[in-house]
């Protein structure tokens, strides 16, 4: 069962806000600086590095852009690196994310090679037009359908309709919606430059 809320606040090793003091620490930056660099408020930064607030998908991506490093830095905790290393997500247990239009959980994020981000994603949005907003974002995307239909939206394209065990590669640039189709659940297994994750709208 996918989680729906959104990412529980946790002062925990590994979570996101152990990673960003961790993070300021490593590199000498102050709450000012990082909310110069990235546009959250210091008080927001400073609830966030105490596990006092309840974090968005659009908070974590902007942190991880303004401070320029793939968002798997702040969802997981530095790997050990050694030969023949792996990673592993039970189910329900990546770092989970609710937006708009989808559900997200980051899967296998502790890997020393964070250029790729997995993701297990459920299409919540029914109607392209109840989702103004355009996914864009570098790099290529990967999506396999894992159960379900879903409507592909692409900016100049025509729409790609996907049913269960359908694959796509595409251009992230060019501007992209989700859309389930059919009346169960939607779920996709999707894959994507890690830096480049999507800005979207909570």
């Amino acid at each position: 069962m996918w989680n729906t809320k959104l990412l529980k606040p946790s002062t925990q090793p590994g979570s996101v806000g152990a990673r960003l003091r961790q993070l300021r620490k490593e590199n000498g930056w102050t709450l000012d600086e990082v909310a110069a660099k990235t546009g959250i408020a210091k008080g927001t930064l400073s609830k966030i590095e105490n596990g006092k607030t309840k974090l968005r998908f659009t908070t974590v991506n902007q942190l991880a852009s303004g401070l320029e490093l793939p968002i798997t830095s702040l969802t997981a905790p530095p790997p050990e690196k050694h030969p023949g290393q792996h990673a592993l997500t039970r189910l329900g247990g990546g770092t989970q994310f609710e937006t708009t239009d989808a559900n997200y959980e980051i899967l296998c994020d502790d890997l020393d090679d964070h250029h790729l981000a997995y993701m297990r994603v459920e299409v919540t949005c029914r109607r392209a037009e109840d989702q103004p907003t355009w996914h864009s974002h570098p790099g290529k995307e990967f999506l396999y359908v894992l159960r379900g239909g879903l409507e592909l939206h692409r900016q100049g394209y025509d729409v790609e309709n996907l049913k269960t065990g359908d694959a796509i590669a595409f251009d992230a640039q060019v501007g992209h919606k989700y859309v389930a189709t059919g009346r169960g659940k939607t779920e996709l297994l999707c894959t994507m430059q890690a830096s480049g994750f999507p800005n979207i709208e909570p």
